[in-house]
């Protein structure tokens, strides 16, 4: 019985177009690209070493192959595909099109993954003002008394329970209530306005649920969460009263800029997170700037984000005290 042939592991370098099957799918044309070009939630699912990892045309889906498991696609080959279009479904033609000279599509997607993983980084360093308020009120109200009492067990040890100590131990506990109080009434400082403001409230709840649900510190958004995470954003944009100052009280915009820039957003093509984020943004642009068109302009690489700032009114202002304000406003909304 003759012996079956060995595979051939072929070689292949980051740049190279190429032939890959992903089971369930036919054989669907892509681009090898190295690790630092590829989103780190993605290097996560990474399979282990020697293996090639591959962006897929159009979408920019990733998957890794054996080198074995792929064929280099030639000029040749491209050419003939696209020579019989009435074979072909629209997204494969599509990424047939591509393939020719997949270079500026691939640079594309390059930025678009950098911009998204600064944005990230920037949430993982505590960059984000709000949290970083939360963390030090809480920490300050927590450690109230406790350096003192650490600083008079250095000094002598126990106390007797003299007249003199008692008063000094009473002192103690109404310095440490003193300072309690004022942690609390410092934590409680930031919240006033909220407290008496339920919309102001009601736009921080929304906030802390998209950076739960879009930037989680594991950097892993939950599929199974996709529908809650569109009731959130339903709700954000009906609310159409939203004021200058809640923008800037409760940060928002800085969350919703984020989520435009991601690129691996689970049921994306389903719910458009990425594209409604781009929406609300040039929309709170606006009221940052008084109505006057000086919006953020933020893209996440769709063809619907591109269209949409190539429909976006122009500011056609003689006034560049004006210009100049508007630009400031907007530069705050982000």
């Amino acid at each position: 019985m003759p012996s079956s042939k060995p595979r051939e592991d072929k070689t292949f370098n980051a740049g190279d177009v190429v032939m890959a099957k992903v089971k369930g799918y036919p054989p669907w044309p892509g681009i090898v690209v190295d690790e630092k070009n590829v989103p780190t939630s993605v290097n996560k699912q990474r399979p282990g070493k020697g293996v090639y990892t591959v962006r897929f045309f159009p979408q920019a889906d990733y998957n890794w192959f054996k080198g074995y498991e792929m064929n280099h696609l030639t000029p040749k080959e491209i050419k003939a595909f696209l020579d019989e279009p009435s074979r072909a479904k629209a997204d494969l033609r599509q990424a047939f099109l591509i393939a020719q000279d997949p270079s500026d599509w691939n640079d594309e997607q390059n930025v678009i993954v950098k911009n998204a993983e600064e944005a990230a980084l920037e949430f993982a360093e505590g960059q984000d003002e709000l949290a970083e308020d939360e963390d030090d009120d809480t920490i300050t109200a927590k450690r109230g008394g406790k350096d003192k009492r650490k600083r008079e067990e250095k000094k002598g040890g126990k106390i007797r329970e003299s007249a003199e100590s008692k008063a000094k131990k009473q002192k103690k506990g109404d310095d440490e209530k003193e300072r309690a109080a004022s942690a609390r009434k410092s934590a409680a400082g930031d919240e006033e306005s909220v407290a008496q403001d339920p919309e102001t409230k009601m736009v921080y709840g929304w906030r802390h649920a998209l950076q739960r649900g879009f930037l989680p510190k594991d950097g892993i958004i939950k599929e199974d969460e996709t529908p809650n995470f569109d009731k959130t954003f339903k709700s954000v944009e009906s609310y159409t009263d939203i004021t200058e100052e809640q923008l800037r009280e409760t940060k928002i915009g800085k969350v919703m800029k984020r989520i435009a820039l991601l690129t691996d957003i689970p049921k994306n093509d389903e719910f458009n997170f990425a594209g409604r984020a781009q929406a609300l943004c040039q929309k709170w642009g606006d009221v940052m700037a008084g109505g006057g068109g000086g919006a953020p302009r933020v893209s996440n690489g769709s063809a619907g984000g591109a269209a949409a700032a190539k429909d976006e009114p122009t500011n056609d202002s003689e006034d560049p005290a004006a210009e100049t304000k508007q630009d400031e406003a907007a530069a705050e909304a982000s």
